[in-house]
């Protein structure tokens, strides 16, 4: 919290952390290992081929592609709102786990997703070295990022029963075995010392609704893409897209049967004035109709070819780097 008084009313305390330090005390760290073994990464995450340590830290706490929108987040939630997860079960919310940063707390319909808090975040050495050091090489907002992530499980787990869930789901590490007691501590310690209206980006939001998120992403860019296309297909690319036309098809329709019932019902009150303008709306009707049909069939027939070809000329890539992995690497050649 700050000086200022909190959103949720809780009572106001001041900070008791500098900036760019750990968020938490040693004594209330929920990991510990890094300080007696620095050369070792807590929790052992699997990192790929390719990847150094601090580009997986930087992944899993990049919220870059949200903050980018965050002066237009006030469409898609309310600032600083997160209920706990025993809240978001009373709702008949599915809570879903994503190791995505970017859907963290973004929900739809009856779902809501929910990044897992890493084990390396919890360890109090680690952050002090790899995350709040100023030379440690990770982006600048990636300490902000943190304390934001960090702050939105102290208000996702508020009692026993959240914990419970959490466990449940996995959204903790396995290995730390948390106990009620030892998260209170750690999270009355976020509380303390990360105050949410410092934050910035998209912290200054709590959960966000993912169509209005969508709407926000192409005003913003200026495009007909999604910011989330978890379930793109072309129904639903369909729907996105010529949704819209079904809800001006209806009022059309409310229309023309309201004029023909005029002119079938009281043909002696009708002036020809009337009927021209029926007339011509009939016509407008059927000719709108009509181009609309058409523009959908070309524009799908069109993503159609142009998604086959993209596919087409990718596979042609991938052939090419096999043939030339091979000819480099005999005891692959018959695999």
């Amino acid at each position: 919290m700050s000086e200022a008084t909190s959103v949720r009313g809780m009572t106001p305390v001041t900070p008791t952390v500098a900036p760019n330090r750990v968020p938490f005390s040693k004594e209330n760290a929920l990991a510990s290992g890094y300080e007696a073994n620095p050369g070792t990464f807590p929790g052992h995450p699997l990192i790929l081929p390719g990847l150094s340590e601090d580009d997986y830290i930087t992944q899993q706490l990049d919220f870059s592609r949200i903050d980018d929108m965050a002066n237009w987040l006030w469409f898609a939630g309310w600032p600083y709102t997160i209920r706990p997860l025993h809240r978001q079960k009373t709702m008949q919310r599915e809570i879903l786990i994503t190791d995505n940063p970017q859907l963290h707390l973004v929900w739809r319909k009856s779902i809501i997703y929910i990044k897992p808090l890493p084990l390396f975040i919890l360890d109090h050495a680690f952050f002090e070295k790899r995350i709040s050091s100023s030379d440690s090489g990770l982006p600048s907002q990636t300490y902000g990022a943190t304390l934001g992530f960090l702050l939105s499980y102290a208000k996702l787990i508020q009692c026993e029963a959240d914990l419970g869930i959490a466990k449940g789901l996995g959204l903790l590490p396995n290995t730390c075995n948390i106990t009620w007691e030892m998260w209170s501590r750690f999270a009355r310690d976020v509380y303390e010392n990360v105050p949410e209206l410092g934050l910035e980006g998209r912290w200054r939001y709590g959960e966000l609704q993912s169509l209005r998120i969508n709407s926000v992403y192409r005003l913003r860019h200026l495009t007909l893409k999604r910011y989330l296309p978890w379930d793109k297909t072309y129904r639903t690319a369909l729907n996105d897209y010529f949704g819209w036309l079904l809800v001006v098809f209806v009022y059309l329709t409310v229309v023309l049967t309201s004029m023909q019932v005029v002119l079938a019902l009281s043909p002696q009150y009708v002036t020809e004035d009337f009927r021209r303008a029926s007339f011509g709306f009939s016509v407008f009707c059927l000719v709108t109709c009509g181009a609309a049909l058409l523009g959908i069939g070309f524009t799908s027939g069109g993503y159609l070819l142009w998604r086959l070809s993209k596919n087409y000329r990718k596979e042609m890539d991938l052939r090419q780097q096999r043939e030339e992995f091979r000819r480099g690497n005999p005891l692959y050649s018959g695999i």
